[in-house]
Protein backbone atom coordinates (compact mmCIF):
# COMPACT_ATOMS: atom_id res chain seq x y z
CA UNK A 1 0.00 0.00 0.00
CA UNK A 2 1.41 3.39 -1.01
CA UNK A 3 1.84 6.32 1.37
CA UNK A 4 -0.55 9.32 1.33
CA UNK A 5 0.76 12.11 -0.89
CA UNK A 6 0.36 14.64 1.93
CA UNK A 7 2.69 12.65 4.18
CA UNK A 8 5.35 12.53 1.49
CA UNK A 9 5.11 16.30 0.91
CA UNK A 10 5.39 16.93 4.64
CA UNK A 11 8.58 14.85 4.87
CA UNK A 12 9.88 16.61 1.77
CA UNK A 13 9.42 20.04 3.39
CA UNK A 14 11.22 18.89 6.55
CA UNK A 15 14.02 17.52 4.41
CA UNK A 16 14.46 20.89 2.70
CA UNK A 17 14.53 22.89 5.90
CA UNK A 18 16.12 20.54 8.44
CA UNK A 19 19.71 20.28 9.59
CA UNK A 20 22.00 17.34 8.86
CA UNK A 21 20.72 15.15 11.71
CA UNK A 22 17.10 15.79 10.80
CA UNK A 23 17.85 15.09 7.16
CA UNK A 24 19.44 11.76 8.05
CA UNK A 25 16.37 10.73 10.07
CA UNK A 26 13.96 11.72 7.30
CA UNK A 27 16.00 9.87 4.67
CA UNK A 28 15.78 6.77 6.85
CA UNK A 29 11.99 7.16 7.05
CA UNK A 30 11.68 7.65 3.29
CA UNK A 31 13.65 4.49 2.58
CA UNK A 32 11.00 2.47 4.41
CA UNK A 33 8.03 3.97 2.57
CA UNK A 34 6.31 2.47 -0.47
CA UNK A 35 6.39 5.50 -2.78
CA UNK A 36 4.87 4.95 -6.21
CA UNK A 37 6.10 6.14 -9.59
CA UNK A 38 3.29 8.70 -9.82
CA UNK A 39 4.16 10.10 -6.39
CA UNK A 40 7.83 10.38 -7.29
CA UNK A 41 6.87 12.19 -10.47
CA UNK A 42 4.40 14.57 -8.82
CA UNK A 43 6.48 15.55 -5.78
CA UNK A 44 9.86 15.48 -7.56
CA UNK A 45 11.29 14.34 -4.25
CA UNK A 46 14.33 12.67 -5.89
CA UNK A 47 15.57 16.16 -6.81
CA UNK A 48 15.14 17.25 -3.19
CA UNK A 49 17.20 14.28 -2.03
CA UNK A 50 19.95 15.14 -4.52
CA UNK A 51 20.10 18.71 -3.18
CA UNK A 52 20.45 17.31 0.34
CA UNK A 53 23.31 15.14 -0.89
CA UNK A 54 25.16 18.22 -2.16
CA UNK A 55 24.41 20.12 1.04
CA UNK A 56 25.49 17.30 3.36
CA UNK A 57 28.19 15.16 1.65
CA UNK A 58 28.37 12.83 4.68
CA UNK A 59 24.90 11.59 3.80
CA UNK A 60 25.93 10.57 0.29
CA UNK A 61 25.78 6.82 0.98
CA UNK A 62 22.26 7.10 2.40
CA UNK A 63 20.99 9.31 -0.41
CA UNK A 64 22.52 7.03 -3.08
CA UNK A 65 20.74 3.98 -1.66
CA UNK A 66 17.43 5.84 -1.64
CA UNK A 67 17.87 7.12 -5.19
CA UNK A 68 18.74 3.59 -6.38
CA UNK A 69 15.62 2.31 -4.66
CA UNK A 70 13.47 4.82 -6.52
CA UNK A 71 15.25 4.08 -9.80
CA UNK A 72 14.00 0.51 -9.52
CA UNK A 73 10.45 1.84 -9.11
CA UNK A 74 10.85 3.90 -12.28
CA UNK A 75 12.40 0.99 -14.17
CA UNK A 76 9.58 -1.33 -13.17
CA UNK A 77 6.99 1.22 -14.30
CA UNK A 78 8.64 1.66 -17.70
CA UNK A 79 8.85 -2.09 -18.11
CA UNK A 80 5.16 -2.44 -17.30
CA UNK A 81 4.27 0.23 -19.83
CA UNK A 82 6.20 -1.63 -22.50
CA UNK A 83 4.27 -4.89 -21.93
CA UNK A 84 1.42 -5.53 -24.42
CA UNK A 85 -2.11 -5.41 -23.01
CA UNK A 86 -2.73 -9.11 -23.60
CA UNK A 87 0.30 -9.97 -21.46
CA UNK A 88 -1.05 -7.87 -18.60
CA UNK A 89 -4.39 -9.63 -18.94
CA UNK A 90 -2.69 -13.01 -18.75
CA UNK A 91 -0.73 -11.91 -15.67
CA UNK A 92 -3.98 -10.80 -14.02
CA UNK A 93 -5.49 -14.19 -14.78
CA UNK A 94 -2.46 -15.92 -13.25
CA UNK A 95 -2.82 -13.83 -10.07
CA UNK A 96 -6.49 -14.79 -9.93
CA UNK A 97 -5.62 -18.50 -10.12
CA UNK A 98 -3.02 -18.19 -7.35
CA UNK A 99 -5.56 -16.25 -5.26
CA UNK A 100 -8.15 -19.03 -5.62
CA UNK A 101 -5.66 -21.55 -4.22
CA UNK A 102 -4.07 -19.42 -1.50
CA UNK A 103 -7.05 -17.22 -0.56
CA UNK A 104 -4.68 -14.23 -0.48
CA UNK A 105 -4.56 -11.74 -3.32
CA UNK A 106 -1.55 -10.00 -1.78
CA UNK A 107 0.51 -13.20 -1.62
CA UNK A 108 -0.69 -14.26 -5.08
CA UNK A 109 0.45 -10.92 -6.49
CA UNK A 110 3.89 -11.26 -4.89
CA UNK A 111 4.34 -14.77 -6.31
CA UNK A 112 3.30 -13.70 -9.80
CA UNK A 113 5.56 -10.65 -9.64
CA UNK A 114 8.53 -12.81 -8.66
CA UNK A 115 7.60 -15.29 -11.39
CA UNK A 116 7.43 -12.55 -14.04
CA UNK A 117 10.72 -10.96 -12.97
CA UNK A 118 12.66 -14.22 -12.57
CA UNK A 119 11.51 -16.63 -15.27
CA UNK A 120 12.21 -16.22 -18.96
CA UNK A 121 9.07 -15.12 -20.81
CA UNK A 122 9.12 -18.30 -22.90
CA UNK A 123 8.95 -20.42 -19.73
CA UNK A 124 6.48 -18.22 -17.82
CA UNK A 125 3.35 -20.24 -18.66
CA UNK A 126 4.99 -23.61 -18.03
CA UNK A 127 6.38 -22.51 -14.66
CA UNK A 128 3.09 -20.90 -13.62
CA UNK A 129 1.21 -24.13 -14.35
CA UNK A 130 3.76 -26.14 -12.38
CA UNK A 131 3.45 -23.87 -9.36
CA UNK A 132 -0.35 -23.86 -9.49
CA UNK A 133 -0.51 -27.65 -9.82
CA UNK A 134 1.84 -28.32 -6.91
CA UNK A 135 0.24 -25.74 -4.62
CA UNK A 136 -3.14 -27.31 -5.30
CA UNK A 137 -2.00 -30.92 -4.82
CA UNK A 138 0.52 -30.46 -2.02
CA UNK A 139 -1.18 -29.10 1.11
CA UNK A 140 2.13 -29.14 2.98
CA UNK A 141 3.76 -26.89 0.39
CA UNK A 142 0.74 -24.60 0.41
CA UNK A 143 0.89 -24.24 4.18
CA UNK A 144 4.63 -23.47 4.12
CA UNK A 145 3.99 -20.71 1.57
CA UNK A 146 1.07 -19.28 3.58
CA UNK A 147 3.13 -19.28 6.79
CA UNK A 148 5.97 -17.51 4.90
CA UNK A 149 8.34 -20.39 5.63
CA UNK A 150 8.85 -20.33 1.86
CA UNK A 151 9.03 -16.85 0.33
CA UNK A 152 7.62 -16.08 -3.14
CA UNK A 153 11.16 -15.82 -4.56
CA UNK A 154 12.11 -19.20 -3.05
CA UNK A 155 8.92 -20.81 -4.35
CA UNK A 156 9.51 -19.62 -7.90
CA UNK A 157 13.04 -21.07 -7.86
CA UNK A 158 11.92 -24.51 -6.63
CA UNK A 159 11.94 -27.41 -9.11
CA UNK A 160 9.15 -30.03 -9.38
CA UNK A 161 11.08 -32.49 -7.16
CA UNK A 162 11.27 -29.91 -4.37
CA UNK A 163 7.53 -29.20 -4.63
CA UNK A 164 6.41 -32.84 -4.66
CA UNK A 165 4.34 -34.27 -1.81
CA UNK A 166 6.10 -36.37 0.83
CA UNK A 167 4.40 -39.48 -0.53
CA UNK A 168 5.67 -38.74 -4.00
CA UNK A 169 9.18 -38.10 -2.67
CA UNK A 170 9.12 -41.45 -0.84
CA UNK A 171 7.98 -43.23 -4.01
CA UNK A 172 10.77 -41.59 -6.01
CA UNK A 173 13.39 -42.46 -3.39
CA UNK A 174 12.14 -46.07 -3.30
CA UNK A 175 12.36 -46.33 -7.09
CA UNK A 176 15.85 -44.85 -7.15
CA UNK A 177 16.91 -47.27 -4.40
CA UNK A 178 15.52 -50.23 -6.35
CA UNK A 179 17.37 -49.13 -9.46
CA UNK A 180 20.57 -48.74 -7.46
CA UNK A 181 20.18 -52.15 -5.88
CA UNK A 182 19.49 -53.64 -9.29
CA UNK A 183 22.76 -52.31 -10.61
CA UNK A 184 24.53 -53.45 -7.45
CA UNK A 185 23.12 -56.99 -7.77
CA UNK A 186 24.49 -57.21 -11.29
CA UNK A 187 27.87 -56.00 -10.03
CA UNK A 188 27.87 -58.62 -7.27
CA UNK A 189 26.99 -61.38 -9.71
CA UNK A 190 30.09 -60.58 -11.72
CA UNK A 191 32.52 -59.70 -8.94
CA UNK A 192 31.50 -62.25 -6.31
CA UNK A 193 31.69 -65.28 -8.56
CA UNK A 194 33.27 -68.47 -7.14
CA UNK A 195 37.07 -68.26 -6.90
CA UNK A 196 37.58 -71.57 -8.65
CA UNK A 197 35.79 -71.48 -11.95
CA UNK A 198 35.00 -74.27 -14.39
CA UNK A 199 37.70 -73.17 -16.80
CA UNK A 200 41.36 -72.35 -16.59
CA UNK A 201 42.67 -69.08 -17.96
CA UNK A 202 44.94 -69.79 -20.91
CA UNK A 203 46.91 -66.61 -20.32
CA UNK A 204 47.71 -66.78 -16.57
CA UNK A 205 46.78 -70.37 -15.73
CA UNK A 206 44.42 -69.32 -12.90
CA UNK A 207 41.16 -71.09 -12.11
CA UNK A 208 39.57 -67.83 -10.81
CA UNK A 209 37.44 -67.41 -13.88
CA UNK A 210 33.85 -66.66 -14.84
CA UNK A 211 32.05 -67.57 -18.03
CA UNK A 212 29.13 -66.35 -20.09
CA UNK A 213 27.29 -67.77 -23.09
CA UNK A 214 26.19 -65.91 -26.21
CA UNK A 215 24.42 -66.95 -29.39
CA UNK A 216 27.03 -65.94 -31.93
CA UNK A 217 25.99 -68.34 -34.71
CA UNK A 218 22.69 -69.44 -36.24
CA UNK A 219 19.85 -70.43 -33.96
CA UNK A 220 20.29 -74.18 -34.60
CA UNK A 221 23.92 -74.05 -33.41
CA UNK A 222 24.93 -74.29 -29.73
CA UNK A 223 25.81 -71.14 -27.80
CA UNK A 224 29.43 -70.01 -27.62
CA UNK A 225 30.99 -70.05 -24.13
Amino acid sequence: MSEPLESIRELQDKLRNGDENQAESILSILSGLNITFDQLKETKIPKTVKRVEKKYPKLRLTTRKLIDQWKRVVKERKRAEAIPTHVEEYRDRTIKLFTEILNSNELATEIEKSLFNTIDKNDYTKKARSLLFNLKKNSGLKQRVLSQEISPDELVKMNPKDMATEERKIEREKLEQELTEGRRSDWNAVNNAPKNGMFKCKRCGSNSTTNTQMQTRSADEPMTT
